[in-house]
């Protein structure tokens, strides 16, 4: 009978390299002793643990910006509310309808349209190309650096239009039931962008002084969405002078982000 550590052992020799690197990419998941042991097999097959989840972060940031693995939420979040409405209002409704002339019919299934989040993608694109045209000639040569660069640029571009997006329509009283939602997914295109900041991604000092801005916009306006969302639920306007202070800063930052002004001020609205 094999021992319990023969079986551990016979149990990672079994998986593939790709099982193994999810496992240890993994560690919470999964006890701290097979982590190590997983750690120790790749080693075995000539792998560093290290530089393997190193490359991941990199493969990672690519793999969300492709536009054909990219799920559209908007669109998602859309149909959803679309049949959930439809199932609630059917759930609430009577089993039948008396008409007009008096007599009983089918229920008729009734839904109220939802506005979804616009898609910003073209405006997306011309505020990333813009961002790349900023660049001097001698930042852009170092190819790895830009790539990363443009690929924190679009994701804050895309929460940013649609951050705009839903204060506007704050702002202008054109928010219903669904507000909350699109905030959340609004608030999760953020994290896409502020969750990879805590890494050095090694750019060029134009590229992280204007990342720098970008990570300063990020928290005011998840600020501002999470205020928002709580007033909203609490039955409050969406906006008030607390959001107005934290978003006051927000029109000369963006300013500044897209080059209009000659000098970047990195303590400006702080």
């Amino acid at each position: 009978m094999s021992t319990s550590s023969t079986a551990g052992s016979d149990f990672l020799t079994q998986k593939t390299t790709e099982e193994l690197l999810f496992l240890i990419r993994n560690p919470s998941l999964y006890h701290e002793t097979l982590v190590t042991a997983a750690q120790h097999e790749l080693r075995q097959r000539g792998v560093n643990p290290r530089q393997a989840i190193a490359d991941t972060q990199d493969a990672q940031m690519e793999w969300d910006t492709d536009s054909g693995s990219r799920i559209n939420w908007a669109a998602v979040l859309t149909i959803l509310l679309f049949v959930g409405g439809a199932v609630l209002y059917w759930w609430h409704m009577p089993a039948k309808r008396t008409s007009e002339d008096g007599k009983s019919g089918p229920a008729v299934l009734e839904t109220v349209a939802s506005r979804p989040i616009p898609n910003f993608t073209a405006q997306t694109e011309a505020s990333v190309q813009r961002m790349l045209q900023l660049l001097p000639a001698a930042a852009r040569r170092d190819e790895k650096a830009t790539r990363k660069y443009l690929i924190l640029a679009q994701r804050f571009w895309t929460a940013q239009h649609q951050s705009a997006y839903l204060t506007k329509e704050a702002t202008a009283g054109r928010i219903d039931s669904n507000f909350p939602s699109q905030v959340d997914l609004t608030y999760q295109e953020w994290r896409k962008l502020t969750s990879v900041l805590v890494y050095n991604h090694n750019l060029k000092p134009i590229m992280q002084a204007r990342v720098d801005i970008m990570q300063d916009i990020a928290q005011r306006e998840m600020t501002a969405l999470t205020l928002m969302r709580g007033n909203y639920q609490l039955g409050n306007p969406p906006l008030n002078e607390q959001i107005r202070i934290a978003l006051a800063s927000v029109p000369q930052l963006l300013t500044e982000l897209q080059g209009k002004t000659t000098t970047l001020h990195m303590t400006l609205g702080k």
